[in-house]
């Protein structure tokens, strides 16, 4: 196996900042290494950074910095913060000379990347955009059932920008990766794409959850369980969870899993009141004793 130098962009760093970004970069870090390849890190600088903290979950990985650029009213400091990328990497360029830069549609951060690498700027250097939520998915999930007279962030100026800038991410670059056919799928309807995606589902780096693994295997028990990490937002998809769970329990006899949540109550236009409020009335009582809350925890 030829050994590549990766270069992954990305806006999240776990432990300062947990998000979905962060945690997937970081398992695919690890795995990247364990297969022998060199890893390095494009990121914002968290304002709780610690070296050591750093160095305690990454180990020799390479992190450079972007500066945070100033705010302006115009342009979007997303705009400008895609530009400051590409100028940071044209800092690092011969000194990390990546064969492959990951980077996300969130954010479009590797915008001016992919405009640059497709005039031949980068040589040989290839780009990858990984798919992990658009922020027209998430805007227009999260405001659910919106009034007709009320307006959508969607057409804020700003927000109008990021959405392009996104979008022209998707239609610029050379490969793409997407967690799910679904996802990738709602992407090409609405951009009337005929592009493709390698389906490749979110890795977990079983690391971060289990520090002693042998421990584990001791305490591992034969029961099926389903278990939710996150908001009780609905931008999450706790609902379908619920219901995709209500349609198939009873043929999943006579092992039927528990469904266990961990996450924090959220409020939902469409119900009027928050997701626990609503589904404690409407769970049915054959699935009661099987569905449990957690609520948030550290």
């Amino acid at each position: 196996m030829t050994r590549k130098r990766i270069l992954i962009v990305t806006r999240e760093i776990v432990p300062f900042h947990y998000g979905g970004i962060g945690t997937q970069f970081k398992s695919l870090a690890a795995l990247l290494l364990r297969h022998g390849h060199q890893v390095s890190f494009l990121s914002r600088k968290p304002e709780n950074y610690d070296t050591d903290v750093y160095r305690a979950h990454y180990g020799d990985i390479p992190v450079f910095f972007v500066d945070q650029p100033p705010a302006y009213d115009w342009p979007p400091v997303p705009f400008v913060y895609a530009a400051e990328v590409a100028r940071r990497f044209d800092e690092i360029l011969d000194r990390v000379r990546p064969d492959l830069v990951i980077c996300t549609d969130f954010y479009a951060e590797g915008l001016f990347l992919l405009l640059r690498s497709g005039s031949g700027t980068y040589g040989d250097t290839e780009f990858l955009l990984t798919i992990h939520g658009m922020n027209h998915d998430i805007i227009t999930a999260y405001e659910g059932n919106r009034s007709e007279t009320s307006h959508s962030t969607t057409e804020l100026p700003g927000i109008r920008s990021l959405l392009a800038m996104e979008d022209l991410s998707v239609h610029l670059a050379p490969r793409i990766v997407s967690p799910t056919l679904c996802a990738w799928q709602k992407i090409q309807q609405r951009l009337g794409t005929n592009k493709t995606a390698r389906i490749i589902p979110n890795l977990v780096d079983l690391e971060l959850f289990y520090a002693d693994r042998e421990e584990v295997r001791k305490t591992t028990h034969s029961e099926p369980l389903i278990l939710f990490v996150g908001r009780l937002d609905r931008i999450k998809g706790a609902d379908l969870l619920l219901k995709a769970y209500f349609e198939i329990a009873d043929r999943m006899h006579p092992t039927i899993p528990r469904v266990i949540f961990i996450g924090r109550d959220c409020y939902w236009n469409e119900y009027g009141s928050t997701f626990l409020e609503y589904w404690q009335n409407h769970i049915p009582a054959k699935h009661a004793g099987a569905i449990c809350f957690l609520g948030q925890i550290s």
